[in-house]
């Protein structure tokens, strides 16, 4: 069995690869650090499974991936990352992960889900995961996830306007024509019901449970 895990940091593969090594004896082991050496190597090897952390595909985070699940559609891909975010976690699944984990969670639980994953060609949904999905659905929780109605374009802006970057910044990492990130900035506004910078900041530390 291959598996592929990429993380753009090194300390954090060492770990992932100890651990999966301790589950999996037998299994190869190969590492990625950039975008780029995902396609690579997932053409090179054919793995049977990818982990991967968000942060690898940089401000593209969905168009990365779904060029990957596009380009490889039967390798079963989940996501072990930083990011607490349910915006991430809600519409990956609806791009094709099979299973999305923060560090923070169990050994025991992450490699039963990756059993799971790999016996079952399914995919795994955590407990807490399920949580929130039953959570964002009560109509008191209305206000609390408007930010689900953004499109994925519009919450990576969003994310960069709660880290305090400007217009021109996000124009040019995102590669958009600053026209069209200030037309995305105020659809952000509206569907947010929010007015200024402070409120994004606000809206993002009490909505988005991750830490920008």
């Amino acid at each position: 069995m291959q598996i592929l895990i990429a993380d753009y940091q090194a300390i954090p593969r060492i770990g992932l690869k100890g651990l999966l090594l301790s589950a999996y004896p037998d299994a190869t082991i190969i590492e990625a650090e950039s975008f780029s050496d995902i396609i690579t190597m997932a053409e090179d090897n054919a793995p049977d499974l990818i982990i991967l952390e968000l942060n690898t595909f940089g401000y593209h985070i969905f168009s990365g991936f779904s060029t990957i699940k596009n380009q490889f559609p039967k390798i079963p891909i989940v996501i072990f990352t930083s990011h607490e975010s349910n915006y991430y976690a809600i519409n990956l699944f609806k791009l094709g992960i099979s299973g999305y984990f923060t560090k923070d969670c169990s050994t025991e639980e992450f490699t039963q889900a990756l059993d799971f994953v790999l016996k079952n060609k399914k995919k795994y949904i955590s407990t807490s995961l399920a949580n929130l999905l039953v959570d964002h659905i009560q109509p008191s929780n209305e206000n609390k996830y408007l930010h689900l109605h953004l499109t994925n374009q519009e919450f990576e802006i969003l994310r960069l306007l709660s880290q305090g970057k400007s217009l021109a910044f996000i124009s040019n990492k995102m590669a958009l024509q600053l026209n069209g990130v200030k037309h995305s900035k105020y659809k952000i506004f509206k569907t947010l019901k929010i007015h200024n910078k402070y409120e994004v900041f606000k809206y993002a530390s009490l909505n988005l449970g991750m830490a920008y």
